[in-house]
């Protein structure tokens, strides 16, 4: 969508009369970064915003961070300078040549990201959940439903669209939490620190991206209920009072 806006934008006549001759005044500190081009200020634009686009990321990910994303559109900045400064031909038509490279970038990006979601494999058994993961490496987590305490769901807004989220099974021992860290500056000049515990997405840790997250959680919780002493307790109450009848 990037590589879109930015080619029909840097082809407007808006761009050209209005702002351009405004990002001139910074992007002429380009030149030892990309080579000499005339079209050093639509670079710039491109370079600032992409890497804008990479901490927006961040932010939007914040529960848990995706660094692998902000990774990934750093490396991206980095590989398109050093080929518009090796490459004249690169440099000369670096508005298509970097709508052409963010365009490429984004369908990479999107395959790389949807092989790694379907690497994962989700089991809810009766006595406990799996997750598996076949990506590079192998992994696998298990948690038995006696050990966790609490099932929290994430749902985005495409999530609530398209109905799918993460479901996020909580144990005592910490597993699918982070830690929110606040500081507070005493008078005496020391720092008090404080963390408090939040549920948190990892795809490791949870079940990621799944479709119809509510009814996964209320399966999870059922089974939870189920491996409770009290439950259990109950059912060899409730056995006992149909013998004596």
């Amino acid at each position: 969508m990037w590589g879109a806006v930015y080619y029909a934008f840097v082809a407007t006549a808006y761009w050209t009369s209005h702002v351009e001759h405004y990002v001139n005044y910074v992007s002429q500190y380009l030149t030892f970064l990309i080579g000499s081009t005339s079209n050093n200020s639509a670079v710039f634009l491109w370079i600032i915003v992409t890497f804008l686009l990479g901490i927006f990321s961040l932010y939007l990910t914040r529960r848990h961070r995706h660094w692998v994303t902000f990774g990934f559109i750093v490396v991206l900045v980095v590989l398109a300078s050093f080929a518009l400064r090796s490459v004249p031909f690169f440099r000369v038509n670096s508005v298509v040549f970097l709508t052409s490279v963010t365009a490429g970038a984004g369908i990479l990006a999107f395959f790389i990201a949807e092989f790694y979601r379907r690497s994962y494999r989700y089991y809810i058994t009766n006595l406990r959940i799996a997750m598996i993961r076949k990506f590079l490496t192998y992994n696998e987590l298990y948690m038995r439903y006696e050990n966790i305490v609490d099932v929290d769901v994430h749902v985005s807004v495409l999530g609530r669209i398209f109905s799918f989220g993460n479901v996020v099974p909580i144990t005592a021992a910490g597993l699918g939490t982070g830690m929110n860290v606040s500081g507070q500056e005493k008078i005496s000049g020391s720092v008090s620190v404080k963390g408090t515990d939040v549920p948190r997405a990892l795809p490791s840790e949870c079940f990621y991206g799944v479709k119809h997250p509510y009814l996964i959680r209320n399966a999870i919780a059922d089974y939870v209920n189920k491996s409770s002493s009290s439950y259990e307790l109950k059912q060899i109450q409730s056995e006992l009072k149909a013998k004596a009848l």
